[in-house]
């Protein structure tokens, strides 16, 4: 049962990893259908998280309070990829959205970097898997219900709205 336990992880650990845990897990919840695109809302929410847990990781990473960077095969593709991918957001001719995207696509990457970089035991692991799934089951319910009427917030958008916005 020792292997469970979190004691050896320090307050900015388990401050990226609360917060890393509510950006999946709230993420979905927050889709308002008064703004022009509904998924706006959810798209600021996990730049706002994930700012946030930059600044945290930064801030522990600075302080040296035992914050690793771990290195791996998959980061020098990954880097290739992110600069591929920002460079055809620039080529594109459409600056303006493609910034927006742009953003959004490095706060996942952001995302990717601290959950490499803080799940530190199994149990972390399968916290993160249990909340993939519960969220997952969350929206599943959410859309089943949706399509059979139970639910009208989204009807405007068609019979079978998610609110991840597919």
């Amino acid at each position: 049962m020792d292997k469970y336990k979190i004691e050896n992880i320090n307050f900015y650990q388990k401050t990226i990893f609360n917060i890393l845990k509510l950006s999946i897990l709230f993420t979905p919840l927050v889709a308002n259908k008064y703004v022009d695109r509904y998924l706006a809302n959810q798209e600021a929410w996990i730049i706002l998280l994930m700012v946030l847990s930059g600044g945290v990781y930064l801030i522990g990473f600075l302080k040296e309070e035992n914050i690793t960077y771990k290195k791996n095969k998959i980061h020098l593709p990954l880097v290739l990829l992110i600069l591929i991918v920002i460079f055809s957001f620039i080529k594109n001719g459409f600056l303006m959205s493609s910034l927006q995207d742009c953003i959004i696509f490095l706060a996942y990457f952001i995302l990717y970097f601290l959950i490499i970089n803080n799940l530190q035991n199994q149990y972390q692991f399968k916290s993160f898997i249990q909340i993939f799934f519960l969220t997952s089951f969350f929206i599943a319910l959410y859309t089943i219900l949706h399509y059979y009427n139970f639910i009208s917030y989204l009807q405007e958008y068609g019979s079978v709205a998610s609110l991840i916005g597919q």
